[in-house]
């Protein structure tokens, strides 16, 4: 069952973009590029060794920041290479409705819009994050797309099934689909990016996105090879190397960010 969240346009200026959420965010970050040139194009709110909150203690930040751990400050080695992907294969995702789950600062959404997705939903529990989300595509999507074809989200959607992810976020930012026309697997693709860091997340996570493979959701999983990933019924389709500003985040895990893709049980068995 999806956990209550928002998503309406009309609703983001009282429930995301009020002056707390939005003056946290660009106070304790800045504006700034990701030091690979295939992601040059994009400026988004990051937190950066120029920010005092990069080399604050967990003390320190409690004190000097009015939200909590901010996941949404950072580009993860998951979401970068998944946005590499997306560059370079942007067929996966033209035309396509997109939900890039636990959306952090909402750049893998941003990407699938920039080559060609028809709507891209941020979503994520933490709202600080669907805030960043929102600051982050007003600062590099055309306004025409940021006011019919991004969204955000920020319910629960881990083990709901592909009706109820529908109905909870599609539905409300777009009146004119219904779940008739617009709710065939064929028309998703999931980004999920970063999500293995810890049990038993990463295992519930894991098992809800096979569900959504077995229904044919197209997903796929962007990792730099946390000891949580489960290699099982997981493809690899890309590798990509770490520009140096995710890599030093990355606490020497590994050099490369990775995409793998959900494979269905039915596809493994015509494998052997």
């Amino acid at each position: 069952m999806v956990k209550d969240g928002k998503t309406d346009q009309r609703r983001f200026s009282t429930n995301f973009l009020t002056s707390p959420y939005v003056d946290g965010i660009t106070r304790h970050s800045e504006s700034t590029h990701i030091d690979c040139r295939h992601l040059d194009f994009l400026r988004l709110q990051l937190i950066t060794p120029a920010t005092p909150l990069y080399t604050a203690s967990a003390e320190e930040a409690a004190l000097m920041a009015p939200f909590p751990d901010p996941f949404w400050g950072f580009c993860w080695p998951g979401s970068y290479a998944l946005c590499r992907f997306l560059l370079a294969n942007p067929d996966v995702v033209r035309g396509k409705l997109v939900l890039d789950f636990a959306a952090g600062c909402g750049i893998a959404s941003i990407v699938a819009l920039h080559v060609g997705a028809s709507a891209s939903i941020a979503n994520d529990i933490d709202s600080w994050a669907c805030t960043a989300s929102l600051i982050n595509a007003a600062a590099n999507l055309p306004a025409s797309t940021l006011a019919t074809s991004f969204h955000v989200y920020d319910g629960n959607l881990v083990g709901a099934p592909l009706s109820s992810v529908h109905d909870a976020t599609m539905s409300a930012a777009h009146p004119q689909l219904t779940s008739s026309s617009s709710s065939s697997p064929s028309d998703w693709v999931v980004l999920a990016g970063d999500v293995c860091y810890e049990e038993p997340l990463a295992t519930d996570v894991i098992a809800w996105l096979h569900a959504l493979a077995a229904q044919g959701v197209h997903v796929l999983l962007g990792d730099p090879g946390r000891q949580f990933l489960p290699h099982a019924r997981l493809h690899p389709v890309a590798s990509y190397e770490l520009p140096p500003s995710i890599a030093d985040g990355n606490f020497g895990l590994s050099p490369t960010g990775a995409v793998w893709t959900l494979l269905p049980t039915s596809h493994l068995q015509k494998q052997k």
